[in-house]
């Protein structure tokens, strides 16, 4: 607080600049504005209200008069002009008391005055220059609703909305070629979170429009495109057709397809053209197909549609696609490279997908290039459609996949994508089974294979198959063949079979369902990737898989093709299985295994096993087999035997890993998970290198970084499969004994190459 003598010693502002008032007498206060003044005043009041702000009035001398605006806290009413005061008025005198009580408000009130001016300057620096041009329009313009709007105006209305609209575009362009710019592997999943905000804030339509617009400029560039290049653009629609939805994938196959068409009709007209337009479009029909067939690499697409392409290059039907092609159609150099590059780019898929249908794709070839006219300059004399079509012979009859820069990206690509939905929400995981007969009849039928577009003719019969035998069009997977009476046994309650085989969760009678229904494995895995389960519902596949396995009165390799296709598919399975086979060790008492029990699922197992011992030795065998059968084709690392102490195992664990090894074995030298005539036929012959190979990956892929278990494997292969313990487990098969003996002898030296080196080091 001021003591009484400093407010008498020092005055403050406010009281000097009355006292000054107060001395200056009638001059101010009896002065009258002249006409003019007046003028000029209202018109500067007038420019002040229109740009809003405040006016600060001052008056003649020393333009200290704002000043006096807080006089009105002492005195209010009382006006800011002293001119407008009376004599009486003005020569009102203050008490010392009041001027020395506002003597502590004056410098507080100058430093918040300072403040809202900095924070009223600012304010007016870093307002838009929209809200100021917005403020200056009249509010007149705007009709007000209900107004009669004159067609002038309407067009003048939907002119300015078109433009918004073109900017927009225009913005979402710029955007979204950025982006696809920038495109690679390592920023993959980065571009991908940016496309898919893009949903949000525009129309899915506009947006999906322009990131196939701009993907399918960038493929069809009359250019020679590296398939890495492609691999990567098809893993970017592939991602966003699983992120998005169906619509986005359906829409970008039907503008590729509708694309590659139109490029294809000009050039099969000119067919042996070596013009350089020519050859351009025909490098740009090569570039769209290379993106369909990663595009079924990546399980965007089935196999359908490329079996359909196939069919319409043999000119086996889909004329009605190819507008402007009057009497039959001859096959082209661009035929025969165009079904090169669908055989070389997807040929392992195919195969495996079905395996007829593939090897007939080099026979129709043939025939059709057979039944070209050989007069003047036709394909038939054409030495490179001769060339292509070996080439095209010789990929249908090696076996062998090709580990080039292409397949090695296509394998990060797929396990990228495997993995997607661990960091975003997927909407769907299946691939389009959509055929050329479908878009051919999309406009006429309807897209029945997007939801809320179906329609009521997809009953008839399609003539979209694969260029295949009869007897593989004959496989239908329906159950017309079948008598009644088969086909209600057929029809099932499948919920009240998984409650009896103990299935307590709907995780679990979903799962139990779904693998009862499926055709074969690969819809069965398609199937299961559609359920909306949660990553520990997901465990639950696997353990109703085995169980299901155990189940059958003989070994059925269909649970454990499934197993295996999941393990690809999904990595995270692949730690399922390791806890379930720690889990199993540990029910046939190794109780050392895997440390503390991680799960209580087997409780049920359990029971079952102490009621009937064949149960528990149908258990073991199914167990060995599958798990075998897991080990020898990759899906799992022998690595998950790590925490087994080999030293000191019981009489159940020992012949479980016999079995498991022996299977194991098997699983590396067969192609198929049973024992048939062929693989009995292909043990009779001598061991080749590369199987010879493929049981040394196997242990160093197992035991690499770990010595202590590749001991534990060389004292378990000299202690329990020795040549006697051999024959007993194998009985009187000698060609499956004789291949299997060289089998173990490789791998013990495997482990004790691995061993030694392991002691090396040390040293």
């Amino acid at each position: 607080m001021k003591s009484s003598y400093d407010r008498e010693k020092k005055q403050s502002k406010l009281e000097r600049l009355a006292g000054e008032k107060q001395d200056e007498g009638d001059f101010k206060r009896k002065r009258v504005l002249s006409a003019v003044e007046k003028e000029e005043e209202n018109e500067i009041a007038w420019l002040e209200h229109k740009l809003g702000g405040k006016r600060k009035k001052q008056s003649e001398g020393d333009d200290l008069d704002f000043l006096l605006d807080d006089l009105d806290r002492f005195q209010p009413g009382e006006d800011e002009e002293s001119t407008n005061l009376s004599d009486s008025d003005a020569s009102a005198v203050y008490s010392e008391d009041e001027l020395q009580g506002s003597d502590e408000y004056d410098d507080e009130d100058e430093e918040e005055e300072d403040v809202e001016e900095a924070m009223a300057d600012d304010f007016e620096q870093k307002a838009p220059i929209e809200a100021v041009a917005h403020a200056e329009q009249p509010k007149a313009s705007a009709p007000p609703s209900g107004m009669y709007v004159p067609p002038a105006l309407r067009a003048a209305k939907a002119k300015e909305r078109d433009a918004e609209k073109e900017i927009e575009q225009q913005k979402l362009h710029r955007y979204v070629n950025r982006q696809l710019n920038r495109l690679a592997e390592g920023n993959l999943d980065t571009i991908i979170g940016e496309l898919d905000s893009l949903y949000r804030t525009f129309a899915r339509r506009d947006v999906s429009t322009t990131i196939t617009r701009l993907v399918l400029d960038t493929i069809a560039a009359r250019t020679h495109l590296t398939e890495t290049i492609v691999v990567l653009y098809a893993a970017l629609i592939t991602a966003m057709h699983r992120i998005v939805g169906v619509e986005f994938g359906a829409y970008f196959l039907q503008e590729c397809i509708t694309r590659m068409l139109h490029v294809y009709v000009p050039l099969i007209k000119t067919p042996l053209d070596e013009t350089e337009e020519v050859a351009a479009k025909n490098r740009e029909c090569v570039n769209l197909m290379l993106l369909l067939c990663h595009l079924f690499n990546l399980k965007l697409i089935s196999s359908t549609i490329l079996y359909d392409l196939v069919r319409l290059f043999l000119n086996r039907g889909f004329r009605e696609l190819l507008p402007g092609i009057n009497g039959p159609k001859v096959i082209t150099e661009a035929d025969i490279e165009l079904i090169l590059r669908i055989v070389q780019s997807s040929g392992a898929d195919l195969r495996r997908d079905d395996s007829t249908s593939f090897k007939a794709i080099a026979e129709l070839t043939s025939e059709v290039l057979a039944q070209a006219p050989k007069e003047g300059n036709t394909v038939a004399n054409s030495s490179r459609a001769r060339f292509m079509l070996e080439a095209l012979v010789n990929v249908r009859k090696n076996h062998k996949q090709n580990q080039s820069a292409t397949m090695e990206s296509t394998q990060r690509m797929t396990k990228f994508l495997s993995t997607l939905e661990r960091r975003r929400s997927v909407r769907t995981q299946a691939a389009l089974q959509v055929g050329l007969k479908d878009l051919q009849d999309a406009e006429k039928k309807g897209r029945w294979w997007l939801v809320g577009a179906a329609w009521t003719g997809h009953e008839e019969t399609s003539d979209s198959a694969a260029p295949t035998t009869k007897a593989t069009q004959e496989s239908n997977t329906d159950l017309s063949w079948l008598p009644d009476d088969t086909k209600e046994e057929t029809a099932c309650d499948f919920v009240a079979l998984g409650r009896s085989h103990g299935m307590n969760t709907d995780a679990r009678r979903a799962i139990f369902s779904t693998l009862l229904n499926s055709v074969d494995y690969k819809d069965a895995v398609q199937s299961l990737m559609q359920l909306k389960l949660n990553e520990v519902q997901r465990r639950e596949v696997i353990r109703v898989l085995l169980h299901c396995g155990v189940q059958e009165q003989q070994y059925n390799p269909f649970y454990t093709l499934v197993g295996q296709q999941l393990a690809e598919e999904l990595p995270a399975m692949r730690v399922t299985l390791q806890y379930v086979l720690w889990d199993y060790f540990r029910e046939i008492g190794e109780t050392h295994v895997g440390g503390e029990k991680i799960t209580a699922h087997a409780q049920d197992d359990d029971e079952m096993d102490t009621v009937d011992d064949e149960v528990r030795q149908r258990k073991l065998l199914y167990f060995a087999r599958a798990y075998g059968w897991w080990f020898g084709r990759g899906s799992l690392s022998l690595s998950a035997l790590k925490s087994v102490d080999f030293t000191s195992l019981h009489a159940r664990g020992i012949h479980f890993l016999q079995q498991l090894f022996l299977q194991t074995f098997l699983s590396c030298l067969s192609k198929s998970p049973i024992l048939t005539a062929k693989s009995r036929q292909h043990f009779a012959a001598s061991p080749s290198q590369q199987e010879k190979e493929t049981i040394e990956k196997l242990v160093v892929r197992g035991t690499v970084g770990n010595p202590t278990l590749a001991q534990g494997f060389l004292f378990f292969f000299k202690a329990h499969l020795g040549r006697a313990k051999l024959a007993e487990l194998v009985g009187d098969d000698a060609v499956v004994f004789v291949r299997l003996k060289w089998a173990i002898s490789i791998a013990t030296e495997t482990a004790s190459v691995g061993v030694q080196a392991a002691g090396d080091a040390a040293l």
